[in-house]
């Protein structure tokens, strides 16, 4: 049996958290989710991870206080140790300017809180995607 793969997701609201874990958790098995509520605690995350059990995907809210999901973006991108971790960012609203601030900072996505079950799940899959999970038709995961 092959090891889980890991997502971090950091951001203080934690029932968003729960929900969104559950949602990853319920469309592939193979999925283990880990939630920090700050900055500087998915720092003490990372940097406590051996290299082999790194996350798959890190999903960030832009919104954390003192250090800000674009400020900690900009620091992650710069260790070649995260270079396989693929970063995202979660926001309830953004204008186009952070948006863009943030995928030119290394983002891979930019996620707005979602309007209706369907964008959800389309943001759900979109996530398995960045951590190299493919959900085809049959709701078959395919890694």
């Amino acid at each position: 049996m092959s090891r889980p793969k890991t997502i971090l997701l950091a951001g203080q609201a934690l029932e968003i958290q729960r929900n969104l874990a559950d949602l990853l958790e319920s469309n592939d098995a193979s999925i283990e989710v880990h939630t920090v509520p700050a900055g500087k605690d998915v720092l003490t995350y990372l940097q406590k991870c051996p290299p082999a059990q790194l996350p798959c995907l890190a999903l960030i809210e832009y919104n954390l206080p003192v250090l800000s999901g674009l400020e900690l973006l900009q620091i992650l991108v710069k260790d070649k140790r995260y270079a396989k971790v693929s970063f995202a960012i979660r926001s309830e609203s953004a204008t186009e300017d952070v948006i863009a601030a943030c995928k030119n900072a290394g983002a891979k996505a930019f996620y707005t809180r979602p309007s209706s079950d369907l964008e959800s799940q389309h943001q759900v899959l979109s996530m398995l995607e960045l951590c190299g999970s493919m959900v085809n038709s049959d709701d078959e995961v395919i890694s």
